[in-house]
């Protein structure tokens, strides 16, 4: 396994903080690790990327601008600038393609945004976020996250009719427990991925925060099988 960190070019001009865990060969990676809001951002991936890199999947992970090790500030940021960020990453991809990405909560949505330009042979989504087409251009402040809450605001998510058109591998896991994504909306992305060969995994007692919960020694069952559910999908 090959750790390499280095800063990524923005959109807008500034780096973003990045990082490659390849395998033993330091083949180029073949995933791209997208995070959700959470303030540690790609951090939270460091153990899957590792235990990838053991399956001979490479994977790139950054920071998006506001996030961590990367500057700016996330209420200056939208989706749409998330999604530019993105595609700014498949540069470090041979021929600026990635095989799979892996978007995690909101990083989901921002996946599903990239597909008009990009069309990768697997999605894996864990616990994925879905957000009202009406917030794609809003900054992520104390505003967004109010209106996001907004009880069925997300029904009318361009995110699902970006999934319609999709007809790749997608593997979905989120835990019963997860204290975040509301009622129907798994039911929505298992829907809008119909053309895709598609495949669910519900964790019985797994939170919102997967990558945590499921790094614990006690939860190493479904970890193997969250594994080698992912190293089929690109097999």
């Amino acid at each position: 396994m090959i750790t390499e960190e280095f800063s990524l070019r923005s959109p807008q001009g500034h780096g973003l903080a990045a990082t490659n865990v390849l395998n033993i060969d330091g083949d180029p990676p073949v995933a791209l690790i997208l995070h959700g809001m959470h303030e540690h951002g790609r951090q939270i991936f460091r153990k899957l990327s590792e235990q990838l890199a053991a399956q001979n999947i490479g994977a790139l992970r950054f920071d998006f601008t506001g996030v961590k090790d990367s500057p700016g500030s996330l209420a200056n940021q939208t989706l749409q600038d998330k999604r530019g960020e993105a595609l700014a990453a498949l540069r470090c991809f041979e021929q600026g393609r990635a095989r799979m990405i892996i978007g995690h909560s909101m990083g989901a949505q921002v996946a599903a945004s990239m597909l008009d330009i990009t069309s990768p042979e697997a999605l894996l989504l864990f616990a994925p976020m879905a957000y009202s087409a009406s917030l794609e251009n809003t900054p992520i402040d104390d505003g967004f996250f109010i209106r996001s809450k907004s009880p069925g605001s997300w029904r009318d998510s361009l995110t699902f009719e970006r999934l319609k058109n999709y007809k790749g591998r997608v593997l979905l896991v989120a835990g019963d427990q997860d204290e975040l994504i509301p009622p129907g909306m798994i039911d929505a992305f298992e829907a809008a991925c119909s053309n895709a060969s598609f495949e669910k995994m519900i964790i019985p007692g797994a939170p919102h925060g997967l990558q945590g919960w499921l790094q614990q020694p006690e939860n190493g069952g479904d970890r193997q099988q969250v594994l080698e559910k992912i190293a089929a999908l690109i097999q």
